[in-house]
């Protein structure tokens, strides 16, 4: 588990092409996660610039304690839903989504403790590329840094099954097919999180 202070602290995973996702690719994105209060969007994962209109992908949380995916285009043009459902409670959740490579909000599922729920669509006007040479950040973005504990983060290059999220909140192996990365964030010391998919995307903390 990483605990990150909402002051200095964050990880960062260097630019790679396998993350590079376009918004054809499917793809998921799962974390467990724990947050109490909430005055700001809190950052779990994201790799998406900070200037306007930088194209790109996250996971965080709103202002109101629900998960928020959001696609955005580079031409402002952006894919985000809403979990009806908060979470900032303090206990452990595990969250995530599945994208099916559509453009759409309709190929996005937002899962909490590995069960789909209900999403309000923010916006829908995905339609140019979602790529960009930006690293992937974790409790943070640009010099604002949030205040979440992060444990066990898995990034898939394809549209994770219902049965599978489900097994990821139970702690159950599933395929490593398309695995971009995992990130335990068990170490403990150091200033590194390694990825255990064999793709050697650290992250540095």
């Amino acid at each position: 588990v990483l605990q990150f202070d909402g002051v200095d602290d964050y990880a960062e995973v260097a630019y790679n092409a396998l993350f590079n996702f376009e918004r054809t690719d499917s793809f998921s994105m799962v974390a467990r996660i724990r947050v109490s209060a909430i005055s700001t969007t809190e950052i779990v994962f994201e790799k998406y610039g900070a200037a306007a209109n930088n194209p790109g992908y996250r996971l965080v949380l709103d202002t109101t304690g629900q998960v928020r995916v959001a696609l955005v285009d580079s031409g402002g043009g952006a894919c985000t839903v809403d979990s009806d459902a908060e979470i900032d409670d303090g206990a452990w959740h595990t969250i995530g989504f599945t994208y099916a490579g559509t453009s759409l909000a309709s190929g996005v599922k937002v899962y909490i403790d590995g069960v789909a729920v209900a999403m309000t669509t923010i916006y829908d006007t995905l339609a140019a590329s979602i790529q960009g040479a930006d690293n992937i950040l974790f409790a943070r973005r640009g010099t604002g840094y949030n205040d979440v504990d992060i444990a066990d983060a898995h990034l898939y290059k394809r549209a994770l099954t219902a049965s599978e999220m489900l097994r990821l909140h139970y702690c159950v192996p599933i395929s490593t097919t398309n695995l971009i990365a995992r990130w335990k964030f068990d170490e403990g010391t150091g200033g590194t999180a390694a990825d255990s998919s064999g793709n050697a995307l650290n992250a540095a903390i």
